[in-house]
């Protein structure tokens, strides 16, 4: 819930709100509701949903003898149930018109950003003149539109945002692989929105899986432990 109609992106603005004398004090009442302010954003008040404040207006608790009725998670409920109940995992079911979107938030951002900062500040080093400062341009988008570049360009881009967002850290080998592998699908097929659809589907098989395939920290401790007790 915004509390200010304001823009995030403004530091000065943000400084303002956390410099307030009351903010200390109201983020106080907040943390006794199981609520507190945004991080990134002062003036948005989130739920903290790992504070045992919230977990009333979430689990049942026992309230003049009979159980709450509009409880949504089990009493001793885990971080982990909110967000497979609630959440929509985006990784999964990506699809061509998925796609397309993400082509043109990117577009949107980077456009946006060269808009702001035209041009850096680099220092070039050189045996002759030593350090120099150059201006680096940012460059237009040269795209055309659903192009086979500018296709490519975005699924490269795609399956980097996708390691990230996974911590997968594979090295260079295995991911000239993986490109390889959904590069190819994309050309060999000649229908365009078919090819997007497999690339995808390979990217997210290989890579939108691997948090779920990859056994949890708790399941680590836990083989730790019997593998310990049994020695």
């Amino acid at each position: 819930m915004d509390l200010f109609d304001g823009d995030a992106g403004d530091d000065a603005l943000r400084e303002e709100f956390v410099s307030d004398p009351n903010y200390e004090f109201v983020s106080g009442l907040l943390a006794k509701r199981g609520l507190r302010f945004d991080a990134q954003v002062p003036w948005r008040v989130i739920a903290n949903i790992q504070s045992s404040n919230l977990r009333k207006y979430i689990s049942p608790e026992i309230l003049t003898g009979t159980q709450s009725k509009s409880s949504y998670l089990e009493k001793d409920y885990e971080l982990q149930e909110i967000f497979d109940k609630y959440y929509f995992k985006s990784y999964l079911g990506v699809d061509f018109a998925a796609f397309d979107e993400f082509k043109e938030t990117m577009k949107i951002f980077y456009t946006t950003y060269k808009d702001q900062f035209p041009k850096q500040n680099k220092l070039v080093i050189n045996d002759r003149c030593g350090i120099k400062n150059v201006f680096i341009y940012a460059k237009p988008i040269k795209f055309k539109t659903n192009s086979r570049e500018e296709d490519l360009f975005f699924l490269d881009l795609y399956y980097q945002i996708r390691l990230v967002e996974t911590y997968a850290f594979y090295d260079s080998t295995k991911i000239q692989f993986h490109k390889d592998n959904y590069r190819g699908l994309y050309l060999y097929n000649k229908i365009r929105q078919k090819g997007i659809t497999e690339a995808l589907s390979y990217i997210n098989y290989n890579i939108g899986t691997l948090a779920y395939r990859s056994p949890s920290l708790k399941e680590i401790n836990l083989t730790r432990q019997g593998n310990s007790d049994s020695m």
